[in-house]
């Protein structure tokens, strides 16, 4: 009975949470402010005491609607990101989107200062830079970045560069001249270039060898299956 509640428990609560990201996102900051528990669980379709339960206070409906907004502008940064790029590239276009949706959305950091709750502040930051992460990862075992130290270190290095960009405030060409300048550099491995190419080199073979060993395979698969229709016909 008390898995069953708990089960029940967390179903309820994430039916908040995705309800709260669908009422904030096309909120001001002052129609979050205003938001209820009463019309979040109107918008579910649970009872308020439930609501309640879940929730507490106004001031955690608060906090929460931040972390939604959050979460719900990290998800659309990634939508927006163009198909078809290296690693590199797309680790700098997350970086200027990221820069232009601070610019244009001030809504977290107005919340964010409203409800005196540091961890929203770091969760925006972390949501800003999580972005990178699986670019971060693909481009270390596809040998476009530095492999000497970890995806956490290096995480850890574009969010610092982030914060300054944010503080700085610059527009949006100057972000690009300061992720080429200063983050560039510092991740992309350093080797020599034909050292470099070599290993990448060996990277597109490997490739090509599994490929040509699948085609093999494939070959003998149907040459087998068409010698037994043969047999079978005579």
């Amino acid at each position: 009975m008390a898995e069953i509640k708990s089960v029940i428990d967390q179903t309820v609560a994430q039916r908040l949470d995705q309800s709260l990201a669908s009422l904030v996102w096309p909120m001001t900051t002052d129609e979050i402010l205003a938001l209820t528990i009463e019309q979040l669980a109107d918008s579910v379709g649970i009872s308020r005491a439930t609501a309640y339960r879940h929730i507490g206070s106004r001031d955690e409906l608060r906090r929460r609607a931040v972390f939604a907004l959050a979460a719900e502008w990290s998800v659309r940064l990634l939508r927006e990101l163009p198909p078809s790029l290296t690693a590199v590239q797309r680790i700098e276009e997350a970086w200027v989107l990221s820069e232009r949706h601070n610019r244009e959305d001030t809504r977290i950091e107005e919340l964010s200062f409203l409800v005196q709750d540091a961890n929203a502040r770091q969760m925006r930051a972390d949501l800003a830079t999580s972005t990178f992460t699986d670019a971060l990862v693909s481009a270390q075992n596809d040998l476009q970045l530095r492999s000497d130290i970890s995806v956490t270190e290096l995480h850890d290095w574009l969010l610092t560069q982030h914060q300054i960009c944010q503080v700085i405030n610059n527009d949006e060409h100057t972000t690009r001249i300061w992720f080429r300048r200063f983050v560039v550099p510092a991740i992309v491995p350093q080797v020599d270039p034909n050292e470099w190419l070599s290993a990448r080199m060996q990277v597109l073979l490997e490739d090509v060898r599994l490929q040509v060993a699948q085609l093999n395979t494939s070959i003998s698969t149907e040459r087998e299956s068409l010698t037994k229709q043969t047999d079978a016909t005579y």
